[in-house]
């Protein structure tokens, strides 16, 4: 039998206390569980604003699919995965150690009327936080001229500009 004794086992952390490290993770498929039923049921153009640290949750990971309805999700942190999954359909998250996505990345993809509303929703919201030049070709890679039309007019308070002059 050997002892521990001996050897090396690794740098010392002196008076580590785990609160530091204390974060707890809900996935993205588990998003839409946490809703109440009112929530659910309720049809609203932006979707309900969901905070998952009342729950006990800090960081969202990105594991499973993005839920069925529209959702405005608050936390502290957000793996790469989860940000990508929330950017593919409607979604928009918050938190304090990442930027909320621009109305652009929230509208990457072909979305139908009920959608485009909320797509333009976002956009107004954050007119001043979006100019010209930082929308891309590669923000509006799926997004078809009239829709890009549409959204950079808004967010630019009229400017239009299409996506082919970018």
């Amino acid at each position: 039998m050997r002892t521990r004794y001996f050897g090396k086992v690794g740098m010392c952390y002196f008076h580590k206390t785990m609160n530091k490290f204390h974060c707890p993770i809900v996935n993205v498929d588990h998003l839409f569980l946490l809703l109440p039923d009112s929530a659910k049921s309720a049809p609203k153009r932006k979707g309900p604003l969901l905070d998952v640290t009342p729950f006990g949750y800090f960081k969202v990971l990105g594991k499973g699919n993005a839920p069925p309805t529209p959702l405005v999700v608050k936390s502290n942190f957000f793996s790469k995965i989860a940000e990508k999954k929330i950017k593919e359909g409607i979604l928009q998250y918050r938190g304090s150690y990442c930027n909320s996505p621009s109305p652009a990345d929230a509208y990457a993809t072909d979305c139908n009327d009920e959608e485009e509303h909320v797509a333009e929703d976002i956009a107004m919201n954050m007119r001043s936080t979006i100019s010209i030049n930082t929308v891309t070709a590669s923000i509006l890679k799926g997004v078809s001229v009239m829709k890009a039309k549409i959204l950079l007019q808004s967010a630019n308070g009229g400017i239009s500009r299409s996506r082919d002059s970018l």
